[in-house]
């Protein structure tokens, strides 16, 4: 891969990350907050809490799949041209792998998982807090 690629994929990546991803990831901190303000209502009967958090994971769920296939970023489209420059050149095992480490979505590297960090555990926070609220309301009725 040339210098003008990798600094081209690395741009596209910090453009990414600094703006569409960084609003998802600060609508993380936003879902997590009201997770936890279900969990200290103790007024509100735990159907109710129940009912609100499955419509807060099913929205960030949903918020969470529409970026990962948005089309329109720069950094996808970026991904995919290098992807497609170089999967029939040979000896292109560490190119493609460079090239995938900035795959946000789809990949597995250090970077990619450091993105994803926030997403992981405002998902799995939002899953144990509807756990706990379906087991009061199911151990209250």
């Amino acid at each position: 891969m040339t210098n003008y690629e990798r600094k081209s994929l690395f741009e596209a990546y910090s453009e990414y990350v600094n703006g569409r991803f960084s609003e998802l990831t600060d609508f993380v901190v936003l879902v997590v907050g009201f997770c936890l303000g279900t969990l200290s209502a103790q007024k509100i009967p735990p159907m109710y809490n129940l009912f609100i958090m499955a419509v807060v994971l099913t929205t960030f769920l949903y918020l969470m799949l529409k970026e990962r296939n948005a089309p329109d970023s720069k950094l996808k489209s970026t991904l995919d041209r290098l992807k497609d420059k170089y999967k029939n050149k040979e000896n292109n095992e560490e190119i493609m792998e460079e090239i995938h480490s900035y795959d946000i979505w789809n990949g597995f590297s250090g970077r990619a998982i450091k993105s994803n960090l926030p997403l992981i555990f405002g998902t799995i926070f939002c899953i144990y807090t509807l756990i706990e609220h379906a087991a009061k309301a199911f151990y209250w009725w």
